[in-house]
């Protein structure tokens, strides 16, 4: 599953990327490697990371206009679940998109802002 969601964000940033929108993405290899033993981060700065990290959406996207916007977005398949802190970004108006169609079309949707 997890392999499905990483050819969805790749998708997605690839898209985003042709259509001029700025986003962040923080990598979970970058997670990964920053809790792993071998990475001699500190422990205390390990433990701020992960609870930095912990439920962060996928993208967050910007757009500049008269007011700049933010789109929150989480990329799931089908089945993937929302962990309890991934729901807590719901009150932020986190957007789920389960395909690259419905990625691309919430992403054009919020372009249209501009």
């Amino acid at each position: 599953m997890k392999h499905e969601e990483d050819i969805l964000q790749r998708q997605v940033e690839a898209y985003l990327r042709a259509v001029g929108l700025k986003f962040v993405h923080v990598p979970k290899s970058l997670q990964r490697h920053i809790w792993s033993k071998v990475s001699r981060v500190p422990i205390h700065v390990a433990a701020e990371a992960g609870r930095a990290f912990k439920g962060q959406p996928d993208l967050l996207i910007f757009a500049k206009g008269v007011t700049p916007r933010c789109l929150v977005m989480e990329l799931k398949t089908e089945s993937g679940r929302l962990t309890p802190e991934q729901l807590e970004w719901d009150y932020y108006g986190m957007i789920v998109c389960r395909t690259f169609a419905s990625a691309k079309k919430t992403i054009d949707d919020f372009n249209a802002w501009l």
